[in-house]
């Protein structure tokens, strides 16, 4: 059975270690169904687990893997059929989410290589409002500019991983400067369309100097519970009342065993989580 520790790994992490193929994505499939059945009971975040389904789907990831395949950039040799593919899973998810009366769903998050299809996404917004009387936004990725089918969406979403120009030892009020062009940045988009902007994923990790690359997983400078709280003081003082809302990235149904020795994101336990309390205080 795989560590609690390689479940908790990045997306990114887990995929590099999956075409290297240091991690079979069977064996990592098995562990998060079994993480699952332990906690179903206690959490009930699931509607139907589709067990047979994922296993089967992880097998046939390694068979392509093995083979060289690789499906982690999003290059469809049909662009329609992929749409259309898209659209019909989430369509099946607007379905649902009307009948749950979820308030807002998310119809993608960075898909930079698909983003220019702009007919291709205004027709998904088209089909899922359709099946949903909710709040519809786009997750886009913090480097490029948003999408332009902006403007059929309710609000906008950016992950925020924006790189902060500060010293290693910046103060909270000089990393709270450096949000400034960051900020009319997403703000301007927000004013091309007519639309509120919110960061769908914002944080950095428990690490010294995190804040000027915080898109990073991992910087190998060591541990620094100061940084990741005055990352997290100076967003708060810099972005409420400025931007539509934040989502902090990232906040584990887990509580993190050791919060002063991890150097991840998780501000559990950390100083960090007294800021989240503060800037909604």
């Amino acid at each position: 059975m795989l560590s609690d520790d390689t479940l908790f790994l990045g997306v990114a992490e887990l995929s590099r270690r999956l075409r290297a193929r240091s991690l079979s994505p069977v064996a990592l499939c098995e562990a998060y169904l079994a993480r699952i059945e332990k906690l179903a009971p206690k959490l009930n975040a699931f509607v139907t687990v589709t067990a047979d389904l994922a296993i089967a789907q992880a097998r046939a990831a390694a068979t392509e893997i093995a083979a060289g395949k690789w499906r982690g950039q999003i290059a469809p040799s049909s662009s329609a059929a992929w749409f259309a593919s898209y659209k019909s899973l989430l369509v099946g998810y607007a379905q649902l989410a009307q009948a749950e009366n979820v308030e807002v769903i998310d119809i993608g998050t960075e898909f930079d290589s698909l983003q220019s299809s702009t007919q291709q996404w205004l027709n998904l917004i088209a089909a899922v409002r359709g099946a949903y009387r909710g709040q519809l936004t786009y997750s886009a990725n913090w480097a490029i500019s948003y999408p332009s089918f902006g403007w059929a969406l309710d609000f906008l979403s950016i992950d925020a991983f924006f790189p902060l120009a500060v010293p290693v030892n910046a103060t909270q009020q000089q990393l709270a400067a450096a949000w400034g062009k960051w900020i009319a940045r997403a703000n301007g988009f927000g004013y091309s369309y007519g639309k509120h902007v919110v960061f769908t994923e914002l944080g950095t990790t428990s690490e010294v100097g995190s804040f000027q690359q915080p898109y990073l997983w991992s910087h190998g400078t060591g541990v620094s519970m100061e940084a990741q709280r005055l990352y997290y003081a100076a967003a708060c003082q810099a972005l409420k009342g400025r931007i539509g809302g934040i989502f902090w990235w990232e906040y584990l149904l887990d509580t993190v065993p050791s919060p002063a020795a991890d150097p991840g994101f998780d501000p559990q336990g950390k100083p960090a989580d007294l800021e989240i309390s503060r800037c909604y205080a």
